[in-house]
């Protein structure tokens, strides 16, 4: 057979953008196997969030944590995590920390401050109190 031909069935991908794709649809029921859970994993791993607000490609969003109190604040703490397409958090972004960094002894309330960048999200906690 012609190696030309051969080259060319991969190719022949009736859409033009999905032409780079069709190594891969074309390759045999191994590659399509692995494919389709790849799309599986990723799926549920995203859907299977209950925090996830929505913007997978960005979003940059500030819930209220909770633990409002009247008492005026004077000092302010945050802390910090990492989250990889949610699957990997590192970090420590609990509200004890952001307290412990802020020298914190009277919590009067906490802020949640996402950012996700393609499923690249940084996870801020402030709080703030006496």
């Amino acid at each position: 057979m012609d190696s030309s031909a051969n080259s060319m069935q991969y190719f022949s991908n009736p859409i033009p953008l999905l032409a780079p794709f069709s190594v891969i649809f074309y390759r045999g029921k191994e590659m399509k196997k692995f494919v389709f859970l790849l799309a599986l994993l990723l799926f549920t791993t995203l859907s299977a969030k209950a925090e996830f607000l929505g913007g997978f490609i960005y979003n940059g969003t500030t819930t209220p944590g909770g633990g409002y109190t009247n008492v005026p604040a004077t000092k302010q703490g945050s802390s910090t995590c990492k989250n990889i397409w949610y699957i990997v958090t590192v970090g420590d972004c609990s509200v004890r920390t952001a307290m412990k960094n802020g020298g914190i002894r009277t919590l009067s309330g906490y802020d949640v401050h996402r950012e996700n960048i393609l499923g690249f999200q940084t996870i801020t906690v402030k709080a703030w109190g006496n």
